[in-house]
């Protein structure tokens, strides 16, 4: 007897034996028969770069696995995993143990609770089978039904795995029977990361290898919602701020009584190894992030909760807090420089000192995130009257701010000056060598390589001061205009949306995307505006405003009388695009 369901969904590299990448691909393959936008190759295409089988089985050309991708990141966040961080010892955490995220539990991402919430959340119900007498016929009937069967299996057995911190691949999709065997949705791994030679295939457990079975019911009233998703995310943040998980790394790699430059090679390499083990928490953010901004499914009842309109401004601030994974990336610095070979001890300070600052900006992004938590559950937990009046109330107040900070941004305007710089495009100097730099008639063009995903800089000589206001007039071939200021960053036909207008915080980095109101032609000189008030930030383009607000950190700082912010600016570009500049002045208040 043989029977195999039609499942083409492949895997991805993220958590790829977990319990919730199985349980994305089960269900979406079960709700096709109803939402057949689930497989529709004229919707999506949205990629977020796990490269996943190589490029042939990439997101952006394999549209259904980046919405499998997309479902994947609501549930691994409605169920608080994409918000867990890990001690710095390493020892679990109250949190990992309640998800599975544990050497005991094979890193599954599959205990009880998280079983009973996915298929609460969805609306399935479910049975757990655990005798092994029963798998045979029970995997047969639910395939015959049309239904994958999503098995937990045995810690040690001896098949083929894709990720090399699990002893074996905690669970298995099984789409299909063939005699005494089983087939299993498809996974391609490599061995050796990136390297197509190492290629492999994931292979099906055996029956004898199988440990527990969980088998799809009827659909059903959901037993949770969005509601309970947001307090699973707030219990994990209030866990990590409560416990001082963020304070452990700074305590480890700052420059205190314990610090990195009071320890020996061995521990320093200790250290920095431990670092790298949790890095993949601060890259979850990838996840939480990629919740609140995946592409919507049209009608689909789980997108019609979270994508709620009167949310909408709530996920867009939640997407402001990429710090986290920038974090993971400035975390590398310890590996990448060997620092338990570094005899240099000013060198060393340095790059703890940079360090700190960053994991501070990640912690202080983490509270971020648990306030706005805590604002949407108050929003979900009012009646439907009461929701009504909220957001009309809010409505109102927007627009009295907004009317505020144009009559700052008129009287900014008005001001006089303290200082006004025409600044000599030949007296700016490159970030780096990899571009090509030429001035022709006046004109400063920065071309950028194709290949090189670091931005091609021209900084001024002089620093400014804020408040002040940017004026650059240039023009691109194709997309990519960007300003860079302190650490913040200005775009304009950003490269994934010309028409979302994006912003990096110039003091902690947070990102901020506004849709509508980042498109400007190409070939066309410009008129770029960015304004740094000490209550306000604006952008204007050829004198329209195409932005005006006061959600940044640097405002907030600038409520202290002794905070500064002063830096060079940098016209720039990216992927290959071509940046003219005719000219650029810096007007400070």
């Amino acid at each position: 007897m043989k029977n195999a369901l039609d499942f083409n969904l492949s895997s991805t590299y993220l958590e790829p034996n977990g319990f919730i990448q199985r349980f994305t691909s089960a269900y979406m393959f079960i709700e096709s028969n109803k939402y057949p936008d689930i497989y529709d190759e004229n919707i999506g295409g949205q990629c977020f770069g796990c490269g996943s089988g190589g490029e042939t089985s990439s997101c952006k050309k394999n549209k259904t696995s980046a919405r499998r991708c997309g479902l994947f990141f609501v549930f691994n966040t409605m169920t608080g995993n994409s918000v867990i961080r890990r001690r710095f010892d390493g020892s679990s955490t109250e949190m990992q143990k309640l998800i599975g995220d544990t050497d005991d539990e094979g890193h599954g991402w599959g205990t009880d609770f998280v079983v009973d919430f996915l298929f609460g959340y969805t609306g399935y119900e479910y049975r757990e089978i655990t005798d092994a007498a029963l798998f045979e016929s029970e995997i047969k009937a639910s395939i015959d039904a049309g239904k994958p069967v999503i098995a937990r299996v045995k810690q040690g057995s001896t098949q083929t795995f894709a990720t090399t911190h699990q002893k074996s691949p905690p669970f298995h999709l099984i789409t299909g029977y063939y005699g005494d065997a089983l087939t299993i949705q498809d996974h391609v791994y490599y061995e050796v990361w990136n390297d197509p030679s190492t290629l492999k295939t994931e292979q099906p457990p055996a029956y004898e290898d199988l440990e527990a079975l969980y088998i799809f019911g009827e659909k059903t009233a959901r037993r949770y919602t969005l509601l309970d998703g947001m307090k699973n995310i707030r219990r994990v943040l209030e866990y990590t701020i409560n416990e001082g998980l963020w304070d452990e790394y700074l305590q480890k790699l700052g420059l205190g009584e314990d610090g990195l430059d009071k320890v020996g090679p061995e521990e320093l390499k200790s250290r920095a190894k431990n670092l790298a083990a949790a890095n993949i928490y601060m890259y979850n953010f990838c996840s939480f992030g990629g919740a609140f901004g995946v592409e919507k499914l049209p009608g689909h009842y789980l997108h019609q909760e979270l994508f709620d309109p009167n949310l909408q401004e709530y996920w867009d601030d939640i997407n402001k807090n990429w710090i986290i994974c920038d974090t993971g990336h400035s975390t590398g610095t310890l590996n990448w420089h060997k620092i338990w070979e570094m005899e240099d001890s000013e060198k060393l300070a340095k790059i703890c000192t940079d360090l700190c600052a960053a994991l501070a900006k990640a912690k202080a992004a983490d509270q971020r995130l648990l306030k706005i938590v805590n604002e949407v559950i108050e929003i979900l937990e009012l009646s439907p009257e009461q929701k009504v009046e909220f957001f009309r109330n809010k409505e109102a107040a927007r627009q009295e701010n907004e009317a505020r900070l144009k009559a700052l941004l008129q009287a900014m305007d008005n001001k006089t000056p303290r200082a006004e710089t025409k600044i000599n495009l030949e007296t700016m100097k490159r970030n780096a060598d990899f571009f090509d730099l030429n001035y022709e008639n006046g004109l400063m063009i920065i071309k950028s390589p194709p290949e090189n995903r670091q931005v091609s800089c021209m900084l001024t000589p002089q620093r400014f001061a804020a408040p002040l206001n940017i004026k650059l007039r240039a023009k691109t071939d194709r997309d990519n205009i960007r300003v860079i200021f302190g650490y913040g960053l200005l775009i304009l036909n950003w490269e994934c949306n010309q028409s979302e207008l994006r912003i990096h915080d110039p003091e902690d980095s947070a990102q901020s995307g506004y849709k509508g109101c980042g498109a400007v032609p190409v070939d066309e000189f410009m008129d770029i505006e960015w304004i740094f008030g000490r209550e306000f930030m604006a952008v204007r383009v050829n004198g329209e405003l195409r932005h005006i607000g006061d959600n940044y950190c640097y405002i907030e700082k600038f409520k202290d009388p002794d905070f500064t912010m002063d830096s060079p600016v940098a016209p720039c570009t990216v992927f290959g695009s071509t940046l003219t500049v005719e000219s650029l002045t810096v007007t400070e208040f």
